[in-house]
């Protein structure tokens, strides 16, 4: 089962994901959550992607997504993995604020070596858009 979704962010130029040099520049990934999810993410030991905490019937107290962004994922086969961001600020993170899906954000540090697993994906925009684009950064498929 894939792991992590890397969501491309494409305010960071320096991020290039044509080529594997430019990843060993990111020093760190990010993952943010409501702060009220700390403690099932410790309890469970660590972050899930929706398939699998549908199917251990964890219940997630604050999610980030909203039930569109949720059933698009689902649709695109996305629902299979972590979504993690290149910044600690995000423009979907101050919508789910905005919206009141999340109170207290806190963006969890992810170390970059998760981009060396097997299964990690790239994407260029949220799978919600007809056209995005996903590949792993081995094979290039951008």
């Amino acid at each position: 089962m894939p792991l992590c979704q890397i969501l491309k962010d494409t305010t960071s130029p320096e991020v290039d994901i044509a080529g594997t040099y430019p990843l060993r520049r990111i020093t760190l990934l990010y993952h943010f959550t409501d702060r009220r999810n700390l403690p099932s993410i410790r309890e469970h030991g660590g972050l899930y992607p929706m398939t699998k905490l549908k199917k251990k019937r964890i219940e997630v107290l604050a999610p980030g997504g909203n039930e569109w962004s949720q059933d698009a994922d689902g649709m695109k086969g996305m629902d299979g993995y972590i979504h993690l961001c290149f910044r600690n600020n995000h423009p979907m993170e101050y919508l789910a604020r905005q919206n009141g899906r999340i109170g207290d954000t806190i963006f969890l540090q992810i170390h970059p070596d998760v981009l060396t697993w097997d299964g990690v994906l790239f994407t260029d925009d949220v799978a919600r858009r007809h056209s995005y684009h996903r590949g792993s950064a081995r094979d290039h498929r951008f």
